[in-house]
This record gives C-alpha cells, structure tokens and sequence, in this order.
C-alpha cells in the first residue's frame, strides 16, 4: 500500500469520494485498513475464494476495490512470473450474462475482435455445466497467470431471486454453482471474492453449497477503531496538502461512534468539509470545528446536502425524482433497506416518465462532489444504462427520502393485501371487502394511481388485485342501490299507511 500511495503525485483537490465506495485508481487514498488487506489476502490465496462479510457501512467495496486490488497487483506482493487478470461484476438480473460479458470483455483476457463471439460461446458453454468458465479458461491463461472474479453486492443474488417469476431462478442457482465448482477446483488458477452484507447471510442457505464455500472462506470486516479512522480521515488529507485540527479529528472520531453507516458518513461529511473549507480558508487556517458544524455536522451534512440537489429542481421534476427514488429504494420484509438497481427503460416502464425527465431529475445528484446516484451524468444514456443510489446510508441518512421509501413500502404493502384478499376471493376463501377496507382500498388506489409496471415489482398479481377492489366496490354500490330502493319502498308505505290512518280518522 505504501509504495502503491507514494507513486500518486500530491493533488490538492478534494481527495474524499462521499457517500460512493473507493475506486481502484483511489489506493492512494485509501487509508485505516492495512491489516485488513493483509488478512484478505492470505485468505484468498489459501482457499482461492473469500466472501467479504460485514453490516452496510463497513466499506467492504472500498476495503477490496481501493485495497486488495491494488494490493495484488503490487510488486512486493507478486510471486515471480505471477499476473493477475480481474474481472469485476454484481450480478443483477442476469448474473451468468454479467459474468459471460465481464469476461470477454476484459482486453487483457480476450481479443476485442472476438469479444462478441466469444461471448455468446462462454455462455453456452456455462448453460448447465459449473465448470464451463474453467474450460473456457484454461487455454487462455498462460503460465503463471491467474484470474480473479469480483462479485459486488452479492446480496442482489437473494433479491433478485426472490423477486423474480420463479422459473428465472434457475439462473441464480446455477451462478452460484458455478462460483463455488470454479473456486473448489485447482487445475486452473481462478479466484473469487464476494461482498455481501452480513445481514443476508442467512439467506445463503437457499443456494446448495453456499453456506459450506462461505464457511471455508469468509472474513468478517471488523469496525475501524478511533486510531484507523484517524489514519482514514488524515492520510488523504496529508497527501493532499491538507491540514486539520487534532480537535477536530478528535470531534470526529468521538462522534462516529458505532453508527451503522459509519464510514460513508465520515467520507461524505469529510468530502464537504473539505469543499467548504477550500472556498472559506483564510490564511493557511486548518478545517476546524466551526467549518464542520456549518456543513451540518455528521448529524446533518448528507441530508442538508441532498436537499440542496433537490433544491435545483423545478416542481415537475421533484415529482418524477420522488417516484424515481421510490423504484430505487426497497426494504425486506425485516425492514432492511436495500437498493434496487434498474436500468432506465424500466424505470421509464414503472414511474410512466420520458427519458429526458428521468434524466434531467436526477442530474443535480449525479454530479461530480455529490455522486447519491450512479453512474455520473450522462447526457444521453442508452436505455440499458442501470441506474442504483450510491449506498444505502442515503435511505437512512437523508430524511426526505426516508420518508418516501416508509410511504413506498406502506403501499406496497396494502398492496400486497389486496392480492392476497384477491386470491382467497378467486378460490372461494374469502369475500369481497366491504367498509371499511374497501374505502381504505379505493383511497389507496385513487391516491397511488398504481400502474401495472409498479406492481409487478411487488406482486405479479395486479391486474387480479385491481379486478377485486372494481368487484367489490361494484357490489358495495350494487348493495347500497338496494338498501336505498328498500328505504324508498319503506319510506313510500309508510306515508300510504299514515294518510290511510288520516282518511280513516277524518271519516270517523
């Protein structure tokens, strides 16, 4: 790591990425986790896979991307002849396609001329066999070389999985088959590091020999202690010509304390303090206290920042960005939140907006120093751009949006009653819902004006759910017609029987 730091010229530009997790070309940034990498790597050497555990927040991303990865490639830590080839990846909807297209196209590994066909081969050759990457590789990797496969948000494996039709999920199982026979065997030199979120590790034991790779190869990331995020907090200011209070660190660090988004905080908040110190500075002063507390503390900075973002939108825009950050953003059903990456056609499909609104919405939060959604601004993206929030924090630490993702599941879930009403109505278990779920149901749905798109993302039975909500407030209106004629011919018998008993009074 060191030699690694000290090849980076000293910039004076802002050398803290924010919420967003450490790139590769960052090591010389990144600071606190020496030992961690270290561990990583022995690991990784003696079982061949490493599943990267820890709570979000932890920077397991930043800790492999900013940390071991550069470590490996670093020439104190290469055996004689030894190269690695990486290829990085999430596995989204389509893990075995990510992975075939990860691969071919890597320069390093595959002609760009073949990188089509090649492609297509990989794929067919993985289709039903866990050692296809093996036989794929094995005449491509000359001697001494090795490849690795870096699996981010691993967890999007259980999402996805659960999410998707049920027939999908064979290729989820057979990606994490493939991983774990790819690994296990030793004719061929390919390696495998995952990041996974330690609260889905109990999901893993749907997938058959997950649990056991898992096992034999995890490393549980541990929090950073008062001295490593000292180190983290004056190491790339150090580099960067920076300077800080010993007070202010000392602010820092005791504040952290064991704050589940710990280290996107510290960044996030470290990032504009720097920016506002730079635009503030007088005569060589250091950041202190007073320029932290004005970009909101660690309590404030993310949200008081966002807000700013939102700020530059006109009304319109505020609108489609909230029905955006809601197709975004998900809890579980034990209120995880979790991101939920979607490529622009879809959230086009679900939030019912234009390409140039989706794109001129979340702009100011794309931009260079905010970066709360990813990729950074494109003009023009192409309809298979994916879109996701850089890390769950902003759920949790940005109060507007926390607001929408608690108003987005409590819709999802009486959505969700609604399809289940709608099924044991269907079966003949249930009845249509009367007063007072179904005005709750008509207020629902005339306030959501849910669109199929969106409820697929819950429920695959919206159109079933809506039918039983038309049907039973059919029957309510058809009930009541007939109470009101009921009323009507009671009303009109009794005036009959009161002017029959005054005719019969007057005669007498």
């Amino acid at each position: 790591m060191t030699s690694n730091q000290e090849s980076y010229p000293q910039s004076n530009s802002n050398p803290f990425p924010g919420l967003r997790a450490f790139k590769d070309s960052e090591s010389h940034l990144f600071f606190g986790r020496e030992q961690n990498i270290s561990d990583v790597l022995a690991k990784l050497d003696k079982s061949h896979f490493v599943a990267v555990v820890g709570t979000s927040g932890t920077g397991k991303s930043s800790l492999i991307k900013a940390g071991v990865l550069p470590a490996i490639a670093a020439p104190e830590n290469k055996q004689e002849d030894e190269e690695w080839k990486v290829i990085s990846i999430t596995p989204g909807s389509s893990p075995m396609e990510n992975l075939a297209r990860a691969v071919s196209q890597n320069p390093s590994l595959i002609d760009p001329s073949e990188a089509k066909d090649f492609e297509a081969n990989l794929l067919k050759l993985m289709n039903g066999n866990p050692l296809g990457l093996v036989q794929a590789m094995r005449p491509i990797l000359d001697s001494g070389q090795r490849l690795l496969i870096l699996i981010d948000q691993f967890e999007e494996v259980f999402r996805f999985s659960s999410e998707e039709r049920a027939e999908s999920k064979g290729g989820y199982d057979m990606f994490v088959r493939l991983i774990i026979e790819t690994v296990r065997q030793r004719d061929v030199p390919i390696y495998a590091i995952l990041t996974l979120r330690s609260d889905f590790l109990g999901d893993c034991v749907a997938f058959e020999g997950l649990p056991e790779a898992i096992n034999d190869g995890h490393y549980l990331v541990p929090r950073m202690t008062k001295a490593q995020l000292k180190r983290a907090i004056t190491g790339p200011i150090d580099f960067s010509a920076g300077k800080i209070s010993p007070r202010l660190i000392q602010h820092i660090t005791e504040d952290l304390g064991s704050s589940a988004d710990q280290l996107p905080i510290l960044q996030h908040a470290m990032m504009r303090c720097w920016d506002y110190w730079k635009e503030n500075e007088q005569s060589g002063d250091p950041m202190d206290i007073s320029h932290f507390e004005a970009i909101g503390d660690l309590d404030d900075a993310l949200s008081n920042h966002a807000n700013e973002a939102y700020d530059e939108l006109n009304a319109t825009q505020q609108v489609t960005l909230e029905k955006v950050l809601k197709a975004l953003t998900t809890k579980k059903a034990d209120n995880r939140g979790v991101r939920r990456p979607m490529s622009l056609e879809n959230l086009m499909t679900v939030t019912k907006a234009s390409k140039d609104d989706i794109v001129s919405c979340i702009g100011p939060f794309q931009k260079p120093g905010r970066s709360f959604i990813l990729p950074e601004t494109s003009s023009n993206p192409p309809l298979s751009t994916i879109y996701d929030i850089s890390h769950e924090s902003l759920m949790r630490g940005w109060h507007r949006l926390t607001i929408w993702v608690d108003e987005e599941m409590d819709s999802a879930e009486f959505y969700g009653r609604v399809c289940t009403s709608a099924l044991l109505y269907q079966n003949g278990e249930s009845a249509l819902w009367r007063n007072p779920d179904l005005q709750f149901a008509l207020d629902w749905k005339e306030k959501q004006a849910p669109i199929e798109a969106w409820g697929n993302l819950y429920n695959d039975n919206f159109k079933l759910g809506i039918d039983f909500v038309e049907k039973s407030r059919s029957a309510y209106l058809l009930e009541r017609k007939k109470k009101s004629r009921r009323t009507r011919l009671l009303r009109f018998a009794l005036i009959v029987f009161f002017l029959v008993i005054s005719g019969l009074a007057l005669w007498a």
